[in-house]
């Protein structure tokens, strides 16, 4: 689990106040035994408004989409996985902070990967959730999603039907095309559409000096 050749690529953060975002997430596991009942209330208060509280919301929608299967003592085994996975990306350095004093625990690297989850989602959503999900199957072991196939190409349009009737068998035999041209006018309950026929020589070299067609009018009430 720990062997970062099999982890999924991690994303940057490259907003610096996102970055710093998720080192000060784990500040409530950092207050003095003796805090003051108004930092205290303070954490409390923000805790929704955490980064790693968006993160584990994040984690969790893309375990229970991945798969149908329930683990046992689920919320543990994602919990330990992900301070390994952590450990393994070296969160620490990649947010460029200094640290001092005791070597982070498991439940503040836990919280630290749950943060860069909840970043990842701010900067991008949809990049956020793609690596939520890729990192709980590698958690949890779950098989890749299965490849998805590209849509069907269209159908090819229709080709229309050519023109027929007496008219138009007439116009063929000396060399010509009917074009109709129709438009309508008048109110929607009462169009009046109006037909526009001309002559189109199916030969080039034959030059058309022909009377206009008289034009076609019906009325639909």
């Amino acid at each position: 689990m720990t062997d970062s050749a099999v982890l999924p690529l991690l994303p940057l953060i490259h907003s610096a106040p996102l970055r710093k975002q998720v080192f000060i997430d784990i500040s409530s596991y950092r207050l003095a035994s003796d805090a003051s009942p108004q930092e205290l209330d303070r954490v409390e208060n923000t805790d929704n408004n955490r980064l790693s509280f968006l993160g584990r919301a994040t984690l969790e929608y893309a375990l229970a989409t991945s798969t149908s299967h329930s683990f046992p003592d689920e919320s543990r085994k994602l919990q330990d996985g992900l301070a390994e996975c952590a450990r393994a990306y070296d969160i620490l350095k990649l947010l460029n902070v200094a640290w001092r004093g005791f070597p982070v625990s498991e439940k503040e690297a836990t919280r630290l990967m749950e943060a860069y989850t909840g970043a990842l989602v701010l900067e991008s959503e949809r990049e956020g959730i793609q690596f939520a999900e890729s990192l709980v199957r590698r958690i949890f072991q779950l098989s890749p999603p299965p490849a998805q196939t590209p849509p069907p190409a269209p159908a090819p349009a229709p080709v229309p039907l050519a023109p027929t009737g007496a008219l138009h068998d007439l116009a063929r035999q000396h060399a010509l095309n009917l074009v109709w041209h129709d438009t309508f006018s008048g109110p929607r309950h009462a169009q009046q559409w109006t037909s526009d026929v001309t002559c189109e020589s199916t030969r080039p070299e034959i030059f058309l000096c022909l009377a206009p067609i008289p034009t076609l009018r019906t009325g639909i009430n």
